[in-house]
């Protein structure tokens, strides 16, 4: 719980590039980077980066929980425009959180179904946007004319 809340806090204060990679590749490269340059913080960071990651893949349905929730914290800057999302941190996200919940971990269960839900969401604002909306109607006018 320690562990998830100083990598969640680490993520969200650090003012380093690798905050804001675009990958998970990105940001462990520029967490190295950082951390070969003296930076303690993003020292620290890469560690428990690393050791959570260990603890995940040997089946630690906790560590995979908090893993999930570091890519969903990753990816929910993402979401903060309607069209936008990042595919490596959304897979990343669903990969733990499911794994976690597989194995009965609630609060994972929980996440993913709050994640899904969101996902739907967006997806049914694209579908009923004012641009989707004119598609149609145009789209139905033409049948009209033709039909």
């Amino acid at each position: 719980m320690k562990l998830k809340m100083l990598l969640m806090a680490t993520a969200l204060l650090l003012p380093m590039s690798s905050v804001f990679a675009e990958t998970t590749d990105d940001y462990v490269v520029g967490l190295k980077k950082e951390a070969s340059i003296g930076n303690t913080e993003a020292q620290k960071e890469l560690v428990q980066f690393q050791e959570l990651c260990k603890k995940a893949n040997t089946g630690d349905a906790q560590a995979q929980y908090d893993l999930g929730m570091f890519y969903y914290n990753k990816a929910e800057k993402y979401y903060k425009t309607v069209f936008s999302h990042n595919d490596d941190y959304e897979q990343k996200l669903q990969e733990w959180l499911g794994k976690a919940a597989n194995q009965g971990n609630e609060k994972a269960q929980h996440e993913l179904i709050e994640y899904y839900k969101k996902i739907l969401k967006k997806i049914d604002y694209r579908f009923n946007s004012s641009e989707e909306q004119a598609r149609v109607s145009r789209y139905k006018k033409t049948r009209r004319v033709v039909a």
